[in-house]
């Protein structure tokens, strides 16, 4: 038989009011949560700009200019960059809904990660060439420059 509080609730609805210490607790976990999540986004992103950067190097290696190397490379490897992006937030939402009891932990990493993976993925496919067309047109304009001396 299931046992009632005062208030006539059963033992598994009733929950104790919101306290300070569970406040603290709460905020504690958020701050894991916010220091691990950094690291589990590292492996995806690097990954992501690593392909796409390789490719652009292997187009480059075949005579291609940069700009036409870009674009290419940027056409050919959004999409697995995109599925590996989708897919892993789509993993993670049930982790951030937190549906389980004790899963702020897990809530509050889910949300991080989502957040941080949608945002690096942007990133790696918006900034990342334009930083590599950037850096090697710095790269060609010291070549050309005459050495004095």
């Amino acid at each position: 038989m299931l046992a009632l509080d005062q208030r006539g609730h059963g033992d598994s609805q009733w929950a104790p009011p919101y306290t300070t210490e569970r406040y603290v607790a709460d905020l504690e976990a958020f701050a894991d949560a916010l220091r691990l999540a950094p690291v589990l986004l590292i492996g995806i992103v690097v990954t992501n700009a690593i392909v796409l950067i390789t490719f652009v190097e292997q187009q480059r290696a075949r005579g291609l200019p940069t700009r036409e190397a870009l674009i290419q490379s940027g056409r050919a490897r959004a999409r697995p960059i995109l599925m590996t992006a989708v897919a892993t937030i789509f993993a993670l939402i049930p982790l951030s809904l937190g549906l389980n009891e004790g899963a702020l932990i897990a809530a509050e990493l889910g949300t991080v990660v989502i957040g941080g993976l949608f945002t690096s993925t942007v990133l790696t496919l918006l900034v990342i060439p334009v930083v590599y067309s950037l850096v090697d047109e710095g790269r060609s304009r010291l070549r050309r420059r005459p050495a004095t001396g």
